[in-house]
């Protein structure tokens, strides 16, 4: 199976287990989908991995994992150029932020 192609699979089951509550489950599948979207060169799908993988890491309060993987994300997606990846990450940060009480 090609890389890029089992990475979509598994980040979309890491999706599903992130809607369903599951996010040990989605937090895992995330992170290898990162890892094959990294192997195979594809900054897209890894930014949007790790982007995702901190959502999980906010709802579980891994505040320093969460913060870790936006600023991966972020550093990424800067250096694509991709600026409507980098709002989604900034307004993740803002929402980790916000939720630890430090909206400054």
């Amino acid at each position: 199976m090609e890389l890029v192609e089992e990475a979509r699979e598994l980040y979309e089951r890491g999706i599903d287990d992130y809607r369903a509550g599951e996010y040990d489950d989605a937090l895992e599948a995330l992170g290898r989908a990162r890892e094959l979207y990294a192997q195979a060169e594809d900054k897209k799908g890894e930014s949007e991995a790790l982007n995702d993988q901190a959502v999980v890491c906010i709802q579980m309060e891994l505040w320093d994992q969460a913060q870790q993987l936006l600023e991966e994300a972020l550093s990424i997606r800067q250096e694509m150029g991709d600026r409507s990846g980098q709002g989604i990450t900034l307004g993740n940060l803002g929402m980790m932020y916000e939720r630890l009480g430090e909206s400054d």
